[in-house]
């Protein structure tokens, strides 16, 4: 086995803006692919420590918690009690429906406030260059995101991106309000990427971007370009995504992908992978 060698980033960005065509489609996954934070856990976050989540969603174990200083490590405590007991598809849906009871423009405003003090604490921070990438191709470009829908949409707003192509989960909504029910299709992720995309009539995006096992149904669909992001241990289930990167890509060809940081590109399955290897 042999490892890939890096190559220069600016080069591979401009060569996939120069093969481009202004009817292609570019996708682009949310947390860990445009952002280094989880614009969902920010704002859960925030609910909480605000008062404003339904305490019918708060597990008994909220107790040991609303007396402490609810800081975001000790957010991650509760979440990953929450872990324990739903799995992580439940953590998911957890955080979307700490949004219900509230109207849109409610959690529109708070996440405006998450993503001003995120970005002024360093805890959400705009990665670079897919987050450059997206904003400049920002005509051509979709979000497709298992994260909150307003969560998602305020967020990339700050990159041009308009919201009607944005597709993250939703609540079902009564008289304004957000319901504690999760709108059809469900949680988008996994194969819901693939389902919502070809629902817009998406079936063969030119360009795709994503940094998880739950974006592989949506390079499978992509034409010409996939960007993985691996952030190995020092984001949430990275590590499995080497894995799965690493043996159903390169395993075949007598290829590792270095730990080094770093941006390596290798053609397999007709089409071009990029891996951005990255660190904090």
């Amino acid at each position: 086995m042999s490892d890939l060698v890096a190559v220069d980033t600016a080069e591979i960005v401009n060569r996939i803006k120069s093969e481009s065509t202004p009817d292609r489609h570019w996708i682009f996954d949310c947390d860990g692919t445009l952002i280094t934070g989880d614009i969902a856990s920010h704002t859960a976050w925030w609910l909480i420590r605000s008062g404003l989540a339904h305490p019918e969603h708060l597990p008994g174990e909220w107790k040991m918690f609303k007396d402490a200083v609810f800081d975001y490590d000790t957010f991650h405590l509760l979440r990953k009690i929450i872990i324990e007991k739903r799995g992580l598809n439940g953590v998911y849906e957890w955080e979307v429906l700490l949004h219900s009871g509230l109207p849109q423009m409610t959690i529109k405003k708070l996440v405006g406030e998450v993503v001003d003090e995120g970005i002024q604490q360093k805890s959400l921070v705009f990665t670079h260059p897919l987050s450059d990438l997206c904003q400049e191709m920002k005509e051509q470009v979709w979000i497709v995101s298992g994260s909150p829908h307003d969560c998602v949409s305020t967020l990339v707003s700050r990159l041009g991106i308009p919201e009607h192509r944005v597709m993250g989960t939703l609540l079902d909504e009564v008289d304004g309000i957000y319901s504690p029910r999760i709108s059809a299709p469900g949680i988008v992720w996994e194969k819901l990427k693939q389902t919502v995309l070809e629902g817009q009539g998406i079936h063969n995006p030119w360009f795709v971007a994503g940094d998880s096992i739950g974006d592989w149904y949506m390079f499978d669909m992509a034409s010409d370009w996939c960007w993985c992001v691996v952030w190995d241990e020092h984001r949430h289930r990275g590590e499995e995504f080497r894995e799965i990167v690493q043996d159903r890509l390169l395993n075949s060809s007598g290829l590792t992908l270095p730990k080094a940081p770093g941006t390596y590109l290798h053609r397999i399955q007709n089409k071009n992978w990029v891996f951005e290897v990255k660190r904090p």
